[in-house]
């Protein structure tokens, strides 16, 4: 028999099917906005976390932006294996220092947060 098949029960009964559970990509976009002559300083806190973070379990995609037309805006692009995978990077202490960064100075004006999904729906 083959190994993906089960074996039939000795009382001929069917056994109830597995459920494989599907990991559902997370994915983020987030616009930054800086306070004016914060500009550099967010950019610097913002790849000092994409750094730490491409190393992390689950991440799949996690990439800074920069205006072509106003330099104090940025985009963070994430992208996660699971919604288990985002809540394990949000506990880490890189994220926490970058949170601390972001409104502990004087470098954050704005920011947006989206929960995204692919144009034809979720994966």
């Amino acid at each position: 028999m083959p190994p993906h098949r089960q074996r039939p029960r000795a009382d001929g009964a069917r056994r109830p099917a597995r459920r494989r559970e599907r990991l559902v990509s997370v994915r983020l976009a987030a616009l930054f906005v800086a306070t004016p002559g914060g500009e550099q300083r967010l950019r610097e806190v913002l790849e000092s976390d994409a750094r730490s973070t491409q190393s992390e379990e689950g991440a799949e995609r996690f990439e800074v932006f920069v205006s072509a037309e106003d330099a104090r805006r940025l985009v963070l692009v994430e992208q996660w294996r699971s919604q288990e995978d985002l809540d394990a990077h949000k506990l880490s202490d890189h994220r926490n220092e970058t949170h601390a960064a972001l409104h502990g100075e004087d470098i954050l004006e704005d920011l947006e947060i989206w929960i995204c999904e692919p144009r034809d729906g979720p994966a």
